[in-house]
């Protein structure tokens, strides 16, 4: 994501669920219209990761499945959630990466939500240190 549509997606973060969840993530993909949804219109079941369009800031949610495809095409930086994208798209099928897309694009929501939350610095490797990091004996 370029550094302009970066804060506005933040900007729009703040707007969308503000002081909701006073510290959960856990409900931050029924505000952006990211939750995969298990039961549709009678009981029956969807796929999941499919995006309900109906809920949610759709504002939010536009700029956060635009950055999930940035980050997962040719341009996107090296991140644990880059790779968590790709290796996700790949065993995904026929439709793996609209799925990828999605549940990237909720990954994000519930990352961003988090740094904002424990206003801890963003790391793209976290993850990657942390395994590289042999314990000491």
């Amino acid at each position: 994501m370029e550094p302009g549509r970066t804060k506005d997606a933040a900007r729009a973060a703040l707007e969308a669920v503000g002081g909701a969840a006073a510290g959960r993530s856990a409900g931050i993909d029924e505000d952006t219209g990211l939750a995969d949804r298990t039961a549709g219109p009678g009981g029956e079941r969807t796929s999941p990761g499919r995006q309900n369009g109906k809920e949610g800031d759709p504002y939010l949610r536009t700029l956060l499945v635009q950055g999930a495809h940035h980050i997962l095409g040719p341009f996107g930086a090296d991140s644990d959630l880059r790779r968590w994208g790709l290796k996700l798209a790949e065993r995904g099928g026929k439709n793996g990466k609209k799925l990828a897309v999605i549940a990237t694009a909720r990954k994000q929501a519930v990352l961003l939500h988090r740094l904002w939350v424990s206003r801890e610095a963003y790391e793209p490797l976290r993850n990657s240190h942390s395994a590289a990091m042999p314990a000491a004996a």
